[in-house]
């Protein structure tokens, strides 16, 4: 049987059977519920990959602290970690870090070991995945070690059916194109809904075969709209499979002729760029110029990784990036799913989408992660 846990500054405690002998070298006494056995945290040892100053490389393995949880975190039991664009941008430049050493790292898949006094919905022996709560005080923040802690709204159950080298993939892509998509202030579309109401609107995801692409697709797509997407040919099936409804070729030459053709006479709900060479904004933004509806491009690209916008865009096309330090707003503004930004470019602690990961967990784990850590993705 896998034991209860809960943990304090100064001690864990682990609720096992009754029939359970006790061990006279802890502290022990019994209870309703079982034998309750206390001792000392430091005899659960934690270890991290620590960055010791901005840009060091490689990082250095040693010795953490254990992390204790804060109301609102639970701890996991590293399985799988992803490594994503941002966590260059935090290594390299110094985002998000307040001093060094530092351990950085967003994203988690893993085993329930220890819960904050407010958490609710997790149970011993649960799997998860989660984002890391990099604004909290502690100096080992981040994911890149055995024991980590994210906070209950950026978590959610890994099913069973999905590994967790797969399962690690999801929760900055899905966060990253949702912040996008439904975000007031981005292109603040309709929230996706298990029995989508159909809505005569187009979705343009380009790079649908990214992991931020496979979840924008699969999200547009339950809200109701109709997608269209570019990607390689050899990820043309796929991008169908999980419910394009079109699917172009980005590195034909007369790709952008071949999108404005195809959906000449379609209302254009928004597009959504997924992948960071800026001659893939400028494509964008010819595409919504040209088109009917929205002339509003939401892209990953972000200035704090050294990047910038292309000059010379169509004037009507407007554009902003899904920034997804902006979430890690959520120990400062608990804000309800659609909080506004005051700016297309906002500050990643004003405001902004603060929900949780809800969307993936309808369903049971129906959503299609086939993103595999082996391969570093399935490019585009």
């Amino acid at each position: 049987m896998v034991p209860t846990t809960q943990t304090s500054k100064h001690s864990i405690s682990l609720f096992f059977p009754t029939t359970l002998t006790s061990n006279p070298d802890f502290a022990c006494h019994s209870d309703s519920e079982g034998l309750v056995i206390h001792w000392p945290a430091t005899m659960v040892h934690n270890k991290a990959a620590w960055l010791m100053t901005k840009g060091a490389h490689p990082f250095q393995i040693d010795e953490a602290p254990m992390p204790d949880p804060e109301p609102n975190e639970i701890v996991l039991r590293t399985h799988a970690v992803a490594i994503n664009p941002v966590d260059w941008g935090i290594q390299s430049r110094g985002i998000l870090v307040d001093s060094y050493p530092a351990s950085i790292g967003c994203v988690v898949a893993g085993d329930f070991y220890a819960v904050g006094s407010n958490v609710k919905g997790f149970s011993p022996g649960d799997r998860a995945i989660g984002v890391a709560s990099l604004l909290a005080s502690r100096p080992n923040k981040g994911t890149f070690q055995l024991y980590c802690a994210v906070d209950q709204d950026f978590a959610t159950r890994l099913p069973d059916n999905v590994s967790y080298t797969d399962g690690c993939v999801l929760p900055l892509a899905l966060i990253t194109a949702a912040c996008a998509l439904f975000t007031k202030g981005n292109l603040g579309l309709p929230y996706p809904r298990l029995t989508p109401q159909p809505i005569d609107k187009v979705v343009l995801v380009w790079g649908g075969s990214s992991s931020v692409g496979s979840c924008a697709t699969q999200m547009a797509k339950a809200a109701g709209f109709e997608v269209a997407t570019t990607c390689g040919a050899h990820n043309a099936e796929y991008c169908r499979g999980i419910g394009a409804d079109y699917v172009f070729d980005h590195t034909t030459k007369t790709v952008v002729d071949d999108v404005v053709k195809a959906l000449r006479g379609k209302t254009l709900a928004g597009v959504l760029e997924c992948v960071f060479p800026p001659e893939t904004i400028v494509a964008c933004a010819q595409i919504a110029d040209q088109l009917d509806g929205s002339k509003h491009l939401m892209t990953v690209l972000t200035c704090e990784h050294g990047l910038v916008v292309p000059e010379g865009l169509p004037a009507r096309v407007k554009t902003g990036y899904s920034r997804c330090s902006r979430l890690f707003c959520l120990q400062e503004n608990r804000a309800d799913v659609g909080g506004t930004s005051s700016t297309s470019y906002p500050h990643p602690r004003r405001g902004g989408w603060t929900g949780s990961l809800e969307v993936a967990r309808c369903g049971s784990g129906e959503w299609i992660d086939e993103v595999q850590a082996e391969r570093r993705g399935r490019g585009t």
